[in-house]
């Protein structure tokens, strides 16, 4: 209540002060604060709820969104894509990952996993060369899930290069790709 009438003071009080939060209060108070142009303290907000392990929903994605456009140096790209696969919005999940000026490695193997969990493994091994072209080196966990994707594609091929392309990078003895292989 003290939120929607701009009582940010009030409404963090109150909200300090309750015993349980449910993911919906979290929401009302990101919201908020990125309504009051409070976009910083939204992300705070937002990263506590992480930080107490609070499960984010669909309509935490929503709110959280328009703060993260304007802090996208502070990491909360990857919680935003990270949400967008684990509410299954594959689509939504690439136009943000387009968005993106600069992905690493972890921004693509999330975007690969994705893929995978959402059962799109032919998606996941395009996203491979996609991120090569673009000058991103796959690791270990990169390996690791785009074999589990051959393995689902029952694509021996596809699995051969990556095997070899990671005894090239020297990472074939890393435990998370032996696992992969046998």
């Amino acid at each position: 209540m003290y939120m929607n009438v701009g009582e940010k003071r009030s409404s963090t009080t109150g909200f300090d002060l309750m015993q349980e939060r449910t993911v919906v209060s979290w929401n009302t108070m990101i919201n908020g604060y990125f309504r009051y142009n409070c976009a910083e303290e939204a992300l705070r907000v937002y990263n506590r709820m992480m930080d107490e392990g609070v499960e984010p929903d669909c309509a935490t994605m929503v709110s959280v969104f328009p703060a993260c456009g304007l802090f996208k140096e502070c990491g909360a790209w990857e919680r935003v894509l990270d949400i967008y696969v684990k509410c299954g919005q594959m689509k939504d999940a690439y136009m943000l990952v387009n968005e993106i000026p600069e992905k690493d490695v972890v921004t693509w193997t999330t975007l690969i996993n994705g893929y995978i969990l959402n059962g799109d493994a032919t998606s996941a091994l395009m996203l491979c060369r996609m991120m090569q072209w673009e000058g991103v080196k796959p690791n270990s966990v990169s390996i690791a899930s785009l074999l589990s994707a051959c393995g689902s594609l029952v694509s021996l091929n596809h699995g051969k290069c990556l095997h070899a392309w990671a005894i090239r990078q020297k990472l074939e003895s890393e435990v998370i790709v032996e696992n992969c292989l046998d």
